[in-house]
């Protein structure tokens, strides 16, 4: 009983920063970090928009160079989602201000 009521306030906590930039550690190997901004939570998981690192240097090959180069001048910023279960959460870390 007093697991369902805790795990019920810990996503409250988090809908409480919705919007906001967070990072997440989860209880899995290597005890990774997610930072990114909360998109939703619900009784299962959190969401989290992560901006992801830069698209690859390297053209696909028989591309030529030019086309290589128009890729690259419109390629839109890169972004992933990330669903973390709350059972799996180590940490939840978040601005106080």
């Amino acid at each position: 009983m007093a697991t369902v009521k805790y795990a019920e306030k810990f996503q409250q906590i988090i809908e409480n920063h919705v919007g906001e930039t967070a990072t997440i550690y989860t209880c899995a190997a290597r005890c990774r970090g997610f930072t990114g901004v909360i998109l939703y939570v619900n009784n299962e998981y959190a969401r989290l928009l992560i901006k992801a690192g830069p698209n690859p240097v390297r053209g696909i090959p028989g591309r030529s160079e030019a086309n290589k180069k128009t890729l690259r001048t419109f390629d839109p910023p890169v972004s992933t989602i990330a669903d973390i279960p709350l059972d799996k959460i180590a940490c939840f870390v978040h601005n106080s201000i």
